[in-house]
């Protein structure tokens, strides 16, 4: 099961036929009764490939660009978000982001608010002068109202916090990669 939704949020789901979510399997929703309706209980199930197909919604991988200046940090966002099916580029620093983002485009910038050279707040200001179209998420593990207010300031889509848990990850990429479809 990867999501169930309460009695409130029931309405909405049984208008769903199926849920597409960037660089996800297909969701399809699945009703289980328990008797009484408070106890009623939605569920989401991925479709395997082939069903996927016949439900005509392949989606092209959204392009990421993870910048944070701790190697493992990078290189254990990179894999997980190449696992969930997103095209992942990396950099060091806002610096080298800022010579990929000259020359690549990008649906997401996620990137850590300290670092060396540049902070994550800069690179994103630098960010709307190149890109509109690309979405900046600010990741930090010195988390404050002050920094969070800057980095939305900046153009920061949204602020996660650091150790970074990678199922609120998918949900602020998912919310951001709407948001920038509308």
């Amino acid at each position: 099961v990867l999501a169930r939704n309460g009695p409130g949020m029931s309405r909405y789901v049984m208008q769903q036929h199926s849920i597409a979510l960037p660089g996800v399997n297909v969701l399809q929703p699945t009703y289980t009764p328990h008797g009484r309706e408070s106890q009623e209980a939605w569920s989401y199930r991925a479709l395997p490939p082939a069903d996927r197909e016949k439900e005509g919604s392949r989606m092209a991988a959204e392009r990421i660009l993870v910048v944070d200046d701790e190697a493992i940090n990078r290189d254990l966002m990179q894999e997980f978000l190449e696992r969930e099916g997103y095209e992942v580029e990396t950099a060091a620093n806002g610096l080298e982001a800022l010579e990929i983002l000259k020359r690549q485009t990008f649906h997401v910038v996620l990137s850590d608010l300290i670092m060396p050279r540049m902070t994550g707040v800069d690179l994103l200001r630098e960010l709307k002068n190149l890109s509109h179209f690309t979405i900046g998420i600010i990741f930090t593990g010195h988390a404050s109202i002050e920094t969070a207010v800057d980095a939305i300031k900046a153009g920061a889509y949204d602020y996660v916090t650091k150790p970074v848990r990678f199922d609120e990850l998918l949900l602020v990429l998912q919310r951001a990669l709407e948001y920038q479809r509308l």
